[in-house]
């Protein structure tokens, strides 16, 4: 059973889309809000409702927030005054979980202390994968705490049919 069924975005660039495109995969219920239309027509297939925004509008935010999202995700660009504003604003409506994008942990430190209950760092996490790929070739990592990942890998023929562990 899933954490979250209904599920918030502001921001629809890139990092915003490729998020709607994923949860739409998973089987939650995603709504965008961002001030460019263009975008939102290029996503508006994965998620439920699309919204053009000016998020930085309290009011609008208010009333979009009415729908009663289990959670929010701030996949805004790079200008950290609107992700710090949005995460109070958010807050501020009750949104009961929400995701702030940091561009360093300084960032993602502010973002947790005023209200952002999980930081995301784009651009650590794809440094990160890009090194995992070119040292793992095409296994995947899942992380589950700092000492401990489950790795999926091609195993070599010499492996198969034998036990692990």
């Amino acid at each position: 059973m899933t954490r979250f069924k209904d599920v918030l975005i502001v921001g629809a660039g890139s990092f915003g889309s490729s998020t709607v495109k994923r949860l739409y995969e998973l089987g939650i219920r995603v709504t965008v809000v961002d001030k460019n239309k263009r975008r939102l027509e290029e996503i508006k297939d994965w998620a439920v409702d699309v919204l053009v925004v000016d998020v930085i509008n309290k009011e609008a935010l208010e009333e979009i927030t009415r729908r009663n999202f289990d959670a929010a995700i701030i996949a805004v660009g790079s200008v950290f005054s609107t992700i710090l504003l949005l995460t109070v604003y958010l807050r501020d409506l009750g949104i009961p979980f929400i995701v702030g994008r940091a561009a360093n942990k300084l960032q993602g430190e502010i973002l947790k202390r005023i209200g952002c209950n999980k930081v995301i760092m784009p651009e650590e996490i794809v440094g990160k994968d890009l090194a995992e790929s070119l040292v793992l070739g095409e296994a995947k990592e899942l992380e589950l705490d700092e000492k401990h990942s489950i790795i999926e890998f091609l195993a070599v023929p010499g492996w198969w049919g034998k036990k692990v562990g």
